[in-house]
């Protein structure tokens, strides 16, 4: 029996023995084929990576914004291969000069490709930080 998920529904596949080939589009850069007695995961790694990136900005963006506006919580956030998008709290606007100071802090980050580190931990350990 295969369970597939999409979009918060889902289908059973009893008899694996009369689908012939299925393919189910998970996002735009996973695909999953499903064959008599298989399955064969497909990732394109350039959509990957690029989506990839952008989350990683999100965390740059989100630490610099901690710096003007300690308090600031995430308040959402839209992440693709070549769109981002960061919504956060503040108590004001940005000016155009914290807008240059953050985009050119980041964007130097960037520049000297410092290594991400990744580390499994708790909510509340994360958050800590």
């Amino acid at each position: 029996m295969v369970l597939l998920i999409s979009q918060g529904s889902y289908t059973i596949l009893e008899d694996l023995n009369r689908v012939e080939r299925l393919l189910k589009i998970v996002t735009d850069d996973i695909f999953i084929f499903f064959t008599k007695n298989s399955m064969e995961l497909i990732i394109n790694q350039s959509q990957r990576y690029a989506k990839m990136r952008a989350h990683t900005a999100t965390h740059l963006l989100h630490t610099e914004l901690a710096t003007l506006f300690p308090q600031t919580k995430q308040a959402g956030s839209l992440v693709d291969s070549d769109y981002l998008r960061f919504d956060f709290y503040a108590d004001r606007l940005l000016d155009k000069m914290e807008i240059t100071h953050i985009e050119n802090t980041i964007n130097n980050i960037i520049k000297h490709s410092s290594p991400v580190i990744i580390q499994e931990m708790s909510f509340d350990q994360a958050t800590s930080l």
